[in-house]
C-alpha cells in the first residue's frame, strides 16, 4: 500500500503544516510506508515526502481525482488535515473496488442526519482506500457533466458519493469513527480510532493543540 496525500499550495502555509504532521504520524506507525504528494506543477515539495508526482490543470477538485486515475494498486488517499494512528494496511484484507468511511457517530448536532451535506455525502471522502483507477474514471466523468458550481469545493465528495450510490463498484463501507473519525469536541480524543480527522476551520485548531497528545 502506498499513501496519497494531495497538497497544493493555497497561498498561506497552513495545509503544508499540516501535512507535515500527518507525514510525522505514517512514519510513527508505518516507517517502512511510501508517501506520495500529489500535486500541481507549481507548489512546493513537502519535506518528508518519498514522491512527487505533478500534473497541471486549472482545477483543484479536478487534478485531484486526475491524479487518482493514474494511482495503480492499492493506495490510501488521505487529507492533510488527519493524524495516523494505527496501521492502515489490513483494510486491504477484503476484496473490494474502494473503500469509504461512513459519517455514523461521527457529526455534531449541527451536522447530523437532518443537515444537508450528510443527506447529499453520507460518506466522506477525506479517507478513501482504493485500488481501482476505474472508480476514480467514473468519478472524473461525473464530475465532468455536473454544473460548474458542482464542482468546486466538494465538489469530488459529491461526485464520489454519486458514483458509490450507482452500485457498479464493489464498494466496502468502514466504520467513519474508526477510519475517518472527526472530534466531537475539544476533549473528544476518539478513542481506538485509526485515524482522527480534524476537518473544518475549528478542527484544525484542535490539530495544532493535540498533535503531541495524539501521536
Amino acid at each position: 500500500m502506498k499513501i496519497g496525500i494531495f497538497n497544493v499550495w493555497r497561498g498561506d502555509p497552513t495545509h503544508n503544516v499540516l501535512a507535515d504532521m500527518l507525514i510525522r504520524s505514517c512514519r510513527r506507525v508505518m516507517p517502512d510506508i511510501e508517501l506520495v504528494q500529489l500535486t500541481d506543477n507549481t507548489s512546493p515539495a513537502i519535506y518528508g515526502m518519498d514522491t512527487v508526482r505533478r500534473r497541471t490543470h486549472a482545477h483543484t477538485a479536478m487534478l485531484r481525482v486526475e491524479h487518482y486515475i493514474e494511482c495503480d494498486g492499492e493506495w490510501a488517499f488521505l487529507d492533510t488535515d488527519i493524524l495516523v494512528r494505527r496501521d492502515l494496511r489490513t483494510v486491504f484484507d477484503d476484496p473490494f473496488d474502494v473503500a469509504i468511511a461512513d459519517r455514523v457517530g461521527c457529526s455534531t448536532p449541527t451536522e447530523g442526519e437532518d443537515y444537508p451535506l450528510y443527506q447529499a455525502m453520507p460518506y466522506n471522502s477525506g479517507v478513501v482506500f482504493s485500488r481501482c483507477p476505474d472508480f476514480w474514471r467514473a468519478v472524473l466523468h461525473y464530475m465532468e457533466t455536473v454544473p460548474p458550481a458542482k464542482k468546486d469545493w466538494m465538489g469530488d465528495q459529491y461526485a464520489v458519493n454519486a458514483v458509490v450510490a450507482e452500485g457498479r463498484f464493489t464498494v466496502k463501507i468502514v466504520p467513519g469513527r474508526a477510519y475517518n473519525c472527526p472530534p466531537l469536541h475539544r476533549l473528544d480524543s476518539c478513542d481506538g480510532a485509526a485515524l482522527v480527522h480534524y476537518k473544518g476551520p475549528q478542527r484544525k485548531d484542535w490539530m495544532f493543540e493535540k498533535f503531541y497528545e495524539v501521536v
